[in-house]
């Protein structure tokens, strides 16, 4: 079963509707939300080397096509393309970086 990575809009939705949650998220998502720590089941990961070095080629090809997002969404991303999780979130501009990186696995609710 594929593994789940939670952005932090996701992370808000399931405190307020105060549902369970298994799977991952970055310690940068819990800086911008720490209510998240509450969340049993939630598996933090912290930025590697890799994940920065992926972050710097994504955000220059972003750039390259006119589509820049924010760096801690990029370095986010990075994460769960590394580790080979699917990335949950409701932001629309991540569509941005599926189409410049085949290997992440979007899921936009």
């Amino acid at each position: 079963m594929e593994e789940n990575f939670y952005d932090t809009n996701i992370l808000i939705e399931f405190i307020k509707k105060r549902q369970k949650l298994r799977g991952y998220t970055s310690i940068l998502n819990i800086v911008e939300f720490p209510k998240a720590l509450t969340i049993g089941g939630l598996k933090i990961l912290f930025p590697e080397k890799e994940d920065y070095l992926l972050s710097i080629m994504v955000a220059k090809k972003l750039l390259e096509h006119g589509t820049p997002i924010p760096a801690v969404d990029i370095i986010t991303a990075a994460i769960a393309i590394n580790h080979n999780q699917r990335f949950v979130t409701m932001d629309k501009h991540f569509v941005a970086v599926k189409a410049i990186e085949p290997r992440f696995k979007l899921h936009l609710i």
